[in-house]
């Protein structure tokens, strides 16, 4: 129960419920200020910090660039929410003041539709002009990070607010964002804690050489390491190579990104219908095979195994250790008490 300022004590739904009708009775600008804010603090997949939110709220697809007069100031955002948000004091990070907000808000009529906005726009803040070319120092990424604070979570998670139906809508600007240069500035721009990003693709400081960066040979494994299936799938039927090698970093090849990240559906893609090679060598000279032999027992790994049996991966490449693949797959089998696909069994 919550007592409100006149002193009547309502239950947390009648007093959503009656709050809600306040914020649509407000202005139009605090209330359309409102409902974008709750959209983003529903769609955020970790905790957005007051500048971050202001900076997503100034996102507008009528604009090339980003125009820092479109920040709101964040108090105005505070009251035209009508106190169901806060700011923590020590983060810095806005939040719902109850858990069960988010799920009464997610029903509501305005937050169904600004969730396709939600997914525009952050696809639409990468392919702004402030972002159009890669710094080329490192103090240039600094300064581009500190400006735009936004980055440090949409270099990292625009692509999860793509999944699923916005994948197949936004395809055209997804392709475009994937074949720009733009890509690259936004992987400058990834946190540098974030060590899964890295362990794909290498880092990103500066920009690097024609000779082996170019839209034709990285959208690709860019594509698969984002989980953007239906966009692998429309690369791969345009020509785009489904085989080629990252150079730094582990050096992985699309296939490889598919297997690190237990995609079955994405490694059947690859392998039946891309015809990706099944035994390429990373720089620790593991194949896709050797991978996936690391990966924690579950139905996908289990398919995955499966699969590239059946498309002949080999049982006799070693890696860099003088491990062969049938060897990796025993050992780390009885190790770790997995099942073994019945492909491999009859194979080794």
């Amino acid at each position: 129960m919550i007592r409100t300022v006149t002193g009547l004590v309502q239950s947390l739904p009648e007093y959503l419920d009656d709050t809600l009708k306040r914020i649509r009775q407000s202005p139009p600008r605090q209330t359309s200020l409102a409902f974008q804010a709750f959209a983003w603090l529903i769609a955020a997949r970790t905790a957005l910090r007051a500048d971050q939110l202001c900076e997503a709220l100034a996102i507008s697809s009528d604009d090339t660039k980003l125009l820092m007069n479109r920040k709101p100031n964040m108090q105005l955002v505070v009251v035209a929410c009508r106190g169901l948000i806060m700011i923590k004091p020590d983060t810095g990070a806005v939040e719902f003041f109850h858990h069960t907000i988010m799920e009464h808000l997610a029903a509501e009529p305005e937050l169904l539709e600004l969730a396709r906005a939600v997914a525009a726009n952050s696809l639409h803040y990468l392919l702004y002009d402030n972002f159009a070319a890669p710094c080329e120092t490192l103090e240039e990424i600094q300064h581009r990070r500190h400006r735009y604070p936004l980055t440090a979570y949409l270099s990292v998670h625009w692509s999860e607010h793509l999944h699923g139906r916005f994948e197949t809508e936004f395809e055209d600007q997804i392709i475009q964002l994937l074949l720009s240069p733009a890509i690259l500035s936004s992987l400058q721009l990834l946190p540098p804690q974030v060590a899964f990003e890295s362990r794909i693709i290498g880092h990103f400081s500066v920009p690097k050489p024609d000779t082996w960066w170019g839209p034709d040979k990285v959208a690709m494994s860019l594509a698969v390491h984002y989980g953007l299936r239906f966009i692998a799938k429309r690369l791969s039927a345009t020509g785009h190579d489904v085989n080629f090698t990252i150079p730094q970093g582990p050096h992985y090849t699309p296939l490889h990104g598919a297997v690190f990240h237990a995609d079955a559906n994405m490694v059947e893609d690859l392998v039946v219908d891309g015809k990706a090679w099944v035994d390429p060598q990373d720089i620790w000279g593991l194949t896709p095979l050797h991978l996936a032999m690391t990966l924690p027992s579950t139905p996908p790994r289990l398919r995955i195994v499966d699969m590239l049996c059946h498309a002949g991966a080999s049982l006799s490449q070693p890696d860099q250790d003088g491990d062969f693949g049938s060897t990796r797959c025993c050992s780390v089998c009885k190790r770790r008490r997995y099942q073994v696909s019945p492909r491999i069994q009859a194979r080794c």
